[in-house]
């Protein structure tokens, strides 16, 4: 009767062990088509990002260009007199300062999107969540706003300093993982 009691306790590990095996092999997140998905969601983020900030410059140069109304005197417009050159300086610097101004909001709107989209509940940018993509910590923890902060920070910090060249490293990285990816410990995966 013993032996029939061992028997079962093994039998039923042995069936848990293989029911955990499987749970694990079904959870294991997929890495196939990553690569391309990833591109595509990237494409997809930064036209949004380009919209924004084309309507950023737009908008910037109208106003600056309302606040200043700088006016050239008839006297400058004569034939024959040489153009003075710190007056082009002073009328194109409305449109230069506009240009920075807008560049700045936009860095600031895109800071915001990815800390409201991938610092939120679906851990996903709009570009991923299209492709069925989700970025993933690899101890388990939802990724917060800081930590999608700082990832936003490290792309690019690293695309700054050392060329877009850093995007390559999917290639040649077990997790297909880029290289803020890789500093952070984070891993994109498929949600499907």
């Amino acid at each position: 009767m013993t032996t029939t009691k061992n028997e079962s306790s093994v039998r039923g590990k042995r069936a848990a062990a293989t029911a955990d095996a499987g749970a694990k092999k079904t959870t294991k997140p997929s890495l196939e088509w990553v690569r391309t998905r990833r591109v595509a969601a990237f494409i997809f983020d930064y036209a949004l990002f380009a919209i924004v900030g084309l309507t950023l410059v737009v908008l910037m140069t109208i106003l600056f260009e309302d606040l200043t109304a700088v006016r050239i005197p008839a006297a400058s417009m004569r034939s024959g007199s040489a153009a003075d050159p710190m007056r082009a300086i002073h009328e194109n610097t409305p449109y230069g300062l506009a240009r920075y101004i807008a560049l700045l909001l936009t860095l600031a709107a895109t800071l915001a999107y990815v800390v409201r989209t991938l610092g939120g509940k679906m851990q996903a940018t709009l570009g991923m969540r299209i492709m069925s993509l989700r970025l993933r910590r690899l101890d388990g923890k939802p990724i917060a706003p800081t930590y999608a902060a700082a990832h936003w920070l490290l792309f690019f910090a690293l695309n700054a300093l050392f060329t877009p060249l850093t995007l390559l490293a999917p290639l040649f990285l077990a997790r297909k993982q880029t290289v803020h990816d890789r500093l952070l410990d984070t891993v994109m995966t498929r949600q499907d």
